[in-house]
């Protein structure tokens, strides 16, 4: 504190952006304080504070691109651990996402006093959502809302508004204390925090029962090298002979675990040998695509006996990485994917088994295209090991409790190298395997949760929820001016009466006179 005030004013700016966006950083995995992202973007608000009213815009943007560029490049730091990736990569990476940071603080920087709250907190929603519906360069990962993944109160409100809520709800609060250490005590940000307040009693008391239809699943997690030919089947069997052992409904092995079951007939030999010897339900993953030829990434279901239905086809793939949609200065390609068509689920005995590859658990819309009144389970196949010991399985895995609270269902995540997690349809982890080492995990979940309005309508829900907020925002100062001008008027006609009373008693009294 005594630093920033014996520095000068560009120095002041630049360690509050850096305090900022190590608030930011350290409300993430690897260390989980979320609680500090309801006030991580308080020292943006001070470097506004001490920006020139000249170059007040030009400044707000630097501030803010640097913010999201520090965020960022910490972030998506274990990219680099990927072949083909290049430090360049990362930095270009980081400077496109940061590009939303620096307009979300220029809109702040020109939004003051009443007109804040809630209109900065709505602006982040908005450039949030269009940074994950923007094509190809759509990328909703690392949002401020994600932060509260394991702030279960609040999280139950997924539900109802999806991520986009939790994150209104966390700039408010940061939006709405800057506000009384700037201006004192004052109502409206008074009101926000005690609603987000009561808003975590309010989540804690939505949690579901976890009595209903039980569901028993297993995931496996080989830890086999991403680099390696062939899948190891002698892996893959112990476990999921480990797993069948606790009598699971259902198995779910990783990404591209199975090898290419597709062309390679033993590979599919062995995969069935595995299934047929275990008796249970598995659900893995099989990759026939590489950088010199075409294929799929795709999820196989086979039952033991039976004839294997359809494969899942992967819809959304990862760009510059499954493909490239433009040259490779900008991202590199590793594979050359064919993407899937249609979203489908698989039926295990009533149960709708939901797949997801990978990449496709980051994006809200893709879960829900498959949404059903029937009982479901969500199974996730990731394959998070071509990232290596680092924190990327931690950062994937948490948009996962996101999805499993908006869609009231659990989320089994078989990980090859972990940790796969189990998380039932409040966002709890009921299951979690040991990182970077061979594991199962087991855990028995509900699946009969009744689903709320996030599920039936998506980000309409939020969305409309926050447009309804920002007008209603401008009924009070409206209302406040129109009662400002009514009584304005009335002063004047009272004004113009007296002074009609007076003159007509002066002529009264000179007629007498």
């Amino acid at each position: 504190m005594r630093l920033l005030l014996t520095t000068d004013s560009t120095t002041r700016r630049v360690l509050l952006t850096v305090g900022a966006a190590l608030l930011v950083v350290l409300s993430s995995p690897p260390f989980g304080l979320w609680p500090l992202a309801f006030v991580a973007l308080l020292p943006l608000h001070a470097a506004l504070r001490n920006a020139g009213r000249r170059t007040r815009v030009r400044e707000a943007a630097a501030i803010g691109f640097g913010f999201g560029v520090l965020v960022h490049l910490t972030f998506f730091h274990w990219l680099l651990a990927v072949p083909f990736v290049s430090a360049h990569h990362l930095a270009v990476l980081a400077a496109y996402l940061a590009v939303f940071s620096a307009v979300f603080v220029v809109i702040w920087s020109r939004l003051s006093g009443r007109f804040a709250l809630p209109l900065v907190p709505a602006a982040l929603v908005a450039l949030d959502w269009i940074r994950g519906h923007a094509g190809f360069l759509a990328c909703p990962w690392g949002t401020i809302g994600q932060t509260q993944s394991e702030n279960l109160p609040l999280l139950q409100w997924a539900s109802v508004g999806g991520e986009p809520l939790i994150t209104f709800a966390v700039v408010s609060v940061n939006v709405a204390v800057a506000e009384l250490l700037e201006r004192g005590r004052s109502l409206r940000p008074i009101v926000t925090l005690g609603l987000v307040a009561l808003g975590h009693v309010a989540g804690a008391a939505m949690m579901p029962a976890t009595e209903g239809r039980p569901l028993r699943v297993a995931a496996v997690q080989p830890n086999i090298d991403p680099r390696a030919p062939r899948s190891d089947s002698d892996a893959l069997r112990e476990l999921t002979e480990r797993a069948a052992a606790t009598r699971p409904d259902l198995v779910v092995w990783p990404e591209s675990t199975a090898g290419d079951t597709e062309h390679d007939f033993l590979a599919l030999f062995r995969t069935r040998a595995i299934i047929d010897s275990v008796g249970v339900p598995v659900l893995f993953g099989s990759s026939s695509g590489s950088t010199s030829e075409r294929g799929y990434n795709s999820l196989f279901f086979m039952t033991p006996g039976k004839p294997m239905p359809q494969p899942y086809r992967k819809v959304r793939l990862v760009p510059f990485a499954e493909y490239a949609p433009i040259g490779p200065a900008i991202g590199p390609r590793m594979f050359d994917t064919i993407p899937g068509d249609t979203r489908f689920t698989f039926d295990l005995d009533g149960v709708d088994v939901e797949p997801l590859l990978c990449f496709e658990s980051l994006f809200a819309d893709d879960v829900r295209v498959t949404a059903s009144a029937r009982p479901s389970v969500i199974a996730l196949a990731v394959n998070d090991a071509w990232f290596g010991k680092s924190v990327a399985p931690e950062l994937h895995n948490l948009v996962s409790a996101f999805r499993a609270v908006e869609n009231r269902r659990p989320v089994v995540i078989a990980s090859n190298g972990g940790p796969s997690t189990i998380f039932d349809a409040s966002g709890r982890v009921v299951a979690r395997a040991r990182s970077f080492e061979p594991d199962v995990i087991v855990a028995a979940v509900r699946v009969d949760v009744p689903a709320g309005p996030y599920r039936r309508w998506g980000d309409a829900v939020p969305l409309g929820l926050i447009v309804t907020t920002v007008l209603l925002s401008f009924v009070g100062p409206f209302a406040e001016r129109r009662r400002s001008a009514a009584s304005t008027v009335l002063r004047a006609k009272a004004q113009l009466s007296c002074a009609d009373h007076e003159r007509s008693k002066r002529s009264a009294h000179t007629s007498s006179s």
